[in-house]
């Protein structure tokens, strides 16, 4: 697994300060574990709220579709060659969100394969703080921008 891994993390397409994960933990062909620390220097920090900073929602919607669905179609369309054959994009989501993130806060995010067939993946999809709470969850789904 750790080449494929760090293959798809040498190749990701988002880059900083868009890019929302640190490490993939596990890769299969059912799920994927990543994980993303939130610094307390990070951009949205500065307005998202004054005086008492919390991560957006898009921020936490963002880092879940990063690992949950973009790493994970990553990984599941490695070919013979360990070459990635699709990228894949958010087109709908459904979360539920439980808990608010402050700065300096790591996260996990769990995704575990619905379906994957026809360019679409959708994924059962939550993100827990490091000791284990869950901040959201839900589903998500995603396509591939390549071919058919």
């Amino acid at each position: 697994m750790a080449r494929e891994t760090d293959i798809i993390l040498n190749n990701f397409p988002c880059d900083t300060p868009y890019r929302y994960i640190n490490e993939i933990l596990e890769a299969d062909t059912d799920h994927i574990v990543g994980k993303y620390h939130y610094k307390v220097d990070e951009y949205f920090y500065q307005g998202h709220f004054k005086g008492n900073p919390i991560t957006p929602g898009a921020i936490l919607l963002e880092t879940m579709a990063q690992i949950g669905l973009l790493a994970f179609g990553m990984y599941l369309s490695l070919d013979e060659n360990n070459e990635y054959q699709d990228e894949f994009y958010l087109v709908s989501s459904e979360i539920r969100f439980n808990k608010i993130v402050k700065p300096n806060t790591g996260v996990i995010v769990h995704s575990e394969k619905i379906f994957y067939k026809h360019k679409k993946l959708k994924c059962n999809v939550t993100m827990q703080d490091e000791h284990g709470t869950i901040i959201s969850k839900g589903i998500m789904s995603g396509m591939s921008n390549k071919g058919s």
